[in-house]
């Protein structure tokens, strides 16, 4: 059986971040999406929320609201200040 070469911390952040960046990726498709069907059909009306900024906007948002810390983050960061 293989091992992680860098510890069981690490290995779990890992698996904390795989998850968060799958999270991100469906967050940002459904994004895309939305405001794909925004441009199609409201696109008059919905022209000043379709800004590059508010895109950049709403992006940073989905990021931030990914990354909550939870259980397994605060765990994390308890055993990395216990080891210190």
């Amino acid at each position: 059986m293989c091992r992680w070469p860098f510890g069981d911390v690490t290995c779990r952040l890992m698996h904390y971040l795989i998850n968060v960046t799958a999270y991100v990726t469906v967050y940002t498709l459904v994004l895309v999406s939305v405001i794909r069907y925004m441009t199609i059909v409201h696109a008059a009306r919905t022209a000043r929320y379709r800004t590059a900024n508010r895109v950049v906007v709403m992006i940073v948002a989905i990021w931030i609201l990914t990354f909550p810390p939870h259980q397994l983050l605060l765990q994390l960061l308890l055993q990395l200040f216990l080891q210190l």
